[in-house]
């Protein structure tokens, strides 16, 4: 729908049409990315918490090694040995660089640059801070943070990208659509096809989950461990079925903010039972965490767009169009009468 903001309002339109060009709805894109650089803005001043400054900053990157391939273990252990002889530096440049993001995509101007900035740089991170997102340990579970909120970041800045250039809503529609199904397909696949037993992989995950946390928190990680342990099959048959529900989801007739609202509730139960809110109450979590980042893509992948409307009180004889065409036909013939 065309942008009434852009529309030259003459002197004699009266002062509720102009009003119109102040009701039309933030573009889905915008928001999205306004939304993405706040969540980047708080990941760098997650970045700058006390415990970053110290021997676990360093310690948290080569706990990455853990069960990887020795080609990623080394990787893992090279960089974690390279920010062990800097901590600081290392994270005072890591914070400036996301908080530069983020508050450039708060801009207009710098806006889409800071979203192809942010691309090579959440690659980076999703490769050396996250370990590749753990994927090929065998151990990753969506619920619990894979395949890694920073290959999120990466993909939500690109489908923000190509939405720019496509300037098309069914066209973005179905790109948000297609990396949402993607993503959850990937997450069925991991929940179905590790080489890891089942119960050692959900044990594993839930208890991980609870260190650093609060009583209330890791004693809820630990009850979630032996309840899936004990039902491990029943456990992740469940879970494999709601992720390729999701995966569909988009592509279901009826779809809108009332799907995206009850996938959204499913994706609160993740963060908030397998991610722990991102792992912020532990006071040394780097990011908030992958979930809030699905949401976003949810928002893009649901038809969630709403037209914008005429004001209640102004019928469409009384439109902005109508009243500037009405100016524009009248003007000639008060010239001739003049």
């Amino acid at each position: 729908m065309p942008d009434l903001s852009a529309i030259p309002i003459p002197r004699g339109v009266p002062r509720g049409h102009r009003l119109l060009r102040r009701r039309q709805p933030v573009p889905l894109t915008t928001a999205l990315t306004i939304a993405l650089g706040v969540i980047w803005i708080i990941d760098g001043l997650l970045q700058l918490q006390p415990s970053q400054f110290s021997s676990r900053f360093a310690l948290g990157i080569e706990m990455n090694a853990m069960a990887q391939p020795s080609a990623i273990a080394h990787l893992e252990l090279a960089f974690g040995r390279l920010t062990a002889t800097a901590v600081a530096p290392w994270t005072v440049l890591i914070a400036a660089v996301q908080l530069s993001l983020g508050a450039a995509m708060l801009t207009r101007r710098a806006r889409r640059f800071a979203l192809l900035a942010s691309i090579p740089w959440a690659l980076a991170v999703w490769a050396l801070g996250e370990g590749f997102g753990n994927i090929a340990t065998g151990f990753a579970m969506l619920p619990t943070g894979a395949p890694g909120a920073a290959l999120a970041y990466a993909l939500l800045a690109t489908l923000l990208i190509l939405d720019h250039r496509s300037r098309s809503d069914a066209r973005s529609r179905r790109d948000f659509s297609c990396a949402w199904s993607a993503l959850w397909l990937l997450a069925a696949g991991l929940q179905l096809s590790s080489r890891v037993p089942l119960s050692l992989r959900l044990r594993a995950n839930f208890n991980e989950s609870a260190g650093g946390e609060p009583a209330l928190v890791s004693g809820l990680d630990h009850r979630l461990a032996e309840i899936t342990g004990a039902h491990a099959v029943v456990a992740t048959a469940l879970l494999a079925f709601v992720e390729l529900l999701l995966a569909c989801a988009p592509w279901m007739p009826q779809r809108g903010l009332k799907l995206w609202f009850a996938t959204l509730g499913v994706l609160v139960i993740f963060w908030v039972a397998g991610e722990n809110l991102g792992g912020i109450l532990t006071w040394s979590a780097s990011d908030i965490g992958i979930t809030p980042l699905l949401a976003l893509i949810a928002l893009g992948a649901y038809d969630t767009r709403i037209q914008s409307r005429p004001h209640s009180g102004i019928g469409r004889v009384h439109s902005l169009d109508s009243a500037s065409t009405r100016w524009r036909a009248q003007t000639p013939t008060a010239s001739v009468d003049s």
